[in-house]
């Protein structure tokens, strides 16, 4: 259910080349996007790096390097983005203690805790990139 700062942040670095893409430009470099994000640029170089790894982004050198999407926005999900940067951990903890809430732990808040878990990941699988797309933000 919690989503980490590095996945906020991949969203907004994904949905700023897609805004880009959008508008015609070919690539964006890191240190651009870090400047339009306001997130140091050897963070967004690092998260490009996990993105292109996982093949989501495509990044070139040169004078007219930078990085782009490798395919339509509409066709990257949030969920697809999010998945790039989980840990393996357990997404969603007892706030009682009782283990992890996604076992049968008798814990009073389990079933309500993943019902909200169910629905936060099916927007995550639902949205896709071009809406954080539509609407310039910036990491604050």
């Amino acid at each position: 259910m919690h989503c980490s700062r590095t996945i906020w942040s991949a969203f907004w670095v994904m949905a700023c080349l897609a805004r880009e893409a959008g508008a015609g430009a070919a690539s964006m470099t890191a240190s651009a996007i870090a400047s339009r994000q306001r997130l140091p640029p050897a963070y967004v170089s690092k998260i490009l790096a996990q993105l292109s790894r996982a093949g989501f982004v495509r990044g070139a050198r040169g004078p007219h390097g930078g990085y782009r999407l490798t395919r339509p926005p509409e066709g990257i999900s949030l969920a697809d983005i999010a998945a790039v940067f989980e840990s393996g951990r357990p997404r969603l903890r007892c706030p009682l203690g009782n283990q992890t809430a996604d076992g049968a732990t008798g814990c009073p808040l389990h079933a309500p805790l993943h019902s909200v878990t169910k629905r936060w990941d099916r927007f995550l699988r639902e949205t896709s990139l071009t809406v954080p797309a539509t609407h310039p933000t910036t990491v604050r």
